[in-house]
């Protein structure tokens, strides 16, 4: 399964997260077992230069340690607890173990250029989608790589006038936007974007603040989107199959 399919792509937030540790191997693992295409994941870099598969600046939330991910080595990192006997992994683990589509959502800009070469030597490159809410961060994996594809992330209205621009200079694949853009554009409003970015090419990748709301929306905003990321890939795949968009 490749990221240019007519079917809608379901990709585990943070891995398989309502059942599982987020953003750690069994929860990746267990997500394509449940039947997802891919996982989609954070990115950030340890004090000595590794990239690493957490999503918030620190260690308090998910795991028994505390501190900021910058100021700690890998080898600390590690002895982080985030539970069901997982650790932190690194992004070259995760490409060498896990199959399917990954999304690798870049949290800052330091950290792209050991991503990029990570995703080379794994081999990753034509089943990875680098996305950002950070443009820079965007333009800095386009330095570095010509075919790479790019998924801009999007989390309010104003973004939207930028798209254009920001599709032609950097060659966008995607936009990755909230369902919970419907409460502010309302149903015809989110349409109409929709038809007008992928109108032009692009693909629009949902994921959502609430999985609840995901999946309560879903079906009104059938024909909209290309694809989503959800915390329990299961209930998706079960709900887009009653919709024949799998």
């Amino acid at each position: 399964m490749g990221w240019e399919t007519d079917r809608v792509l379901v990709l585990g937030h943070r891995g398989y997260r309502a059942l599982y540790p987020e953003n750690t191997l069994l929860a990746f693992e267990e997500a394509v077992r449940a039947g997802a295409d891919g996982v989609e994941l954070d990115v950030r870099l340890t004090l000595d230069g590794e990239a690493v598969v957490i999503h918030d600046e620190s260690l308090d939330r998910t795991s028994d340690m505390s501190g900021l991910v910058s100021e700690l080595t890998l080898p600390e990192i590690r002895r982080a607890d985030l539970g069901m006997g997982q650790r932190i992994p690194t992004l070259e683990e995760v490409l060498s173990r896990v199959e399917g589509l990954v999304n690798v959502e870049i949290k800052e800009e330091r950290a792209v250029d050991r991503c990029v070469r990570v995703v080379r030597e794994t081999d990753s490159s034509e089943r990875v989608l680098y996305s950002s809410f950070s443009v820079n961060v965007l333009r800095r994996v386009r330095s570095l790589d010509s075919e790479a594809r790019l998924g801009l992330l999007i989390d309010d209205e104003e973004m939207l006038a930028e798209i254009p621009s920001l599709a032609a200079e950097l060659g966008l694949f995607s936009v990755n936007a909230p369902v919970e853009g419907v409460d502010l554009l309302g149903i015809e409003g989110f349409a109409a974007a929709s038809e007008m970015l992928r109108g032009s090419g692009l693909r629009l990748i949902l994921w959502a603040l609430s999985d609840d709301r995901l999946h309560q929306l879903l079906p009104e905003l059938a024909g909209t989107f290309d694809a989503v990321i959800t915390d329990d890939p299961p209930r998706a795949l079960k709900l887009l199959t009653s919709m024949g968009l799998r």
